[in-house]
């Protein structure tokens, strides 16, 4: 059995479902007003993204990019 399925069969990690079409209006909306000056990539963007629209209130990242697109996006960080 792989990891990710014995950590799903113990409950702690779960699919969750969410609308693309939020998560890309939520996505345009981060790159439109930060990724001009913050230098973003689109795959981040996304995880961003996908944080709000599910309203998370954490993010955990290993990038400094992506922390500050999460911190601008009304999200705490931690690197």
């Amino acid at each position: 059995m792989s990891l990710i399925r014995q950590e799903a069969v113990g409950g702690r990690l779960a699919r969750i479902r969410c609308e693309m079409d939020k998560v890309l209006r939520a996505a345009s909306s981060l790159s439109h007003q930060y990724t001009y000056l913050g230098g973003h990539r689109a795959l981040d963007t996304l995880h961003v993204a996908i944080a709000v629209i599910l309203g998370c209130a954490d993010f955990l990242t290993f990038d400094q990019r992506q922390a500050r697109l999460a911190q601008q996006a009304g999200l705490t960080t931690h690197l």
